[in-house]
């Protein structure tokens, strides 16, 4: 699982990011650390990055049967995973950060890779700071402390649902407001370990006119 921001906007960020998308998915082939597959791609793009840009991204791979999740963070948004102990109280914790500069600006960067267990019908919230940093007219900002609390008050655990209250919400705030960002909103169930002959299930939410939204799949 990817998901990334591009720095600036225009023809020339669009680019950099769609190569940053094609080189993690190239690379990705070739290393099973997490951390390994960013530290290539960061010195791939950090080598022909003329113009200055960069990337942050977050790079997951989901072992479907333990539920672990091995990833790294190149400066991106911490996702946040929801969760309910013991089936009480939804809770909202971000996951832990590890070392990693956006993609694209330095040469031979350090970047770690981190791990947290996902157990039946927890979600983890992928987003990029286009929904925590949309304004208002008044020059206000959502806020994460808005998103968390909008996640803590969820009464279903199917990501299109919780994708569709989070994205209603943006849009009430924000109102008539231009959008200065795009947003990415990605949330993905764990359902526990495959069962033979089980096909994945996708579930895809689309934003408002002009908002980016990337796919969102139940494992």
């Amino acid at each position: 699982m990817v998901v990334a921001d591009v720095a600036d906007k225009g023809m020339g960020s669009a680019l950099f990011g769609a190569l940053a998308s094609s080189l993690v998915r190239a690379t990705a082939r070739l290393y099973d650390d997490p951390s390994q597959v960013l530290a290539a791609v960061n010195q791939q793009l950090a080598e022909r990055n003329e113009a200055a840009l960069f990337v942050t991204l977050f790079y997951g791979v989901i072992d479907r049967s333990t539920g672990e999740v091995t990833y790294c963070n190149a400066g991106h948004e911490p996702p946040l995973l929801l969760h309910r102990a013991n089936g009480g109280e939804l809770r909202v914790d971000r996951t832990p950060t590890t070392k990693g500069l956006p993609l694209g600006l330095v040469p031979d960067a350090p970047f770690e890779s981190g791990k947290i267990k996902l157990v039946v019908d927890d979600n983890l919230v992928l987003f990029s700071d286009g929904i925590t940093e949309a304004e208002n007219d008044e020059n206000a900002l959502f806020s994460a402390a808005s998103l968390n609390a909008l996640l803590r008050s969820q009464t279903s655990s199917k990501p299109k649902d919780i994708i569709r209250n989070v994205l209603r919400d943006v849009q009430a705030f924000t109102g008539d407001h231009p959008q200065s960002d795009d947003i990415t909103l990605m949330v993905i169930r764990y359902d526990g370990a495959p069962v033979e002959n089980r096909s994945d299930n996708y579930d895809s939410e689309a934003g408002q006119e002009g908002r980016k939204l990337r796919l969102v799949k139940n494992l």
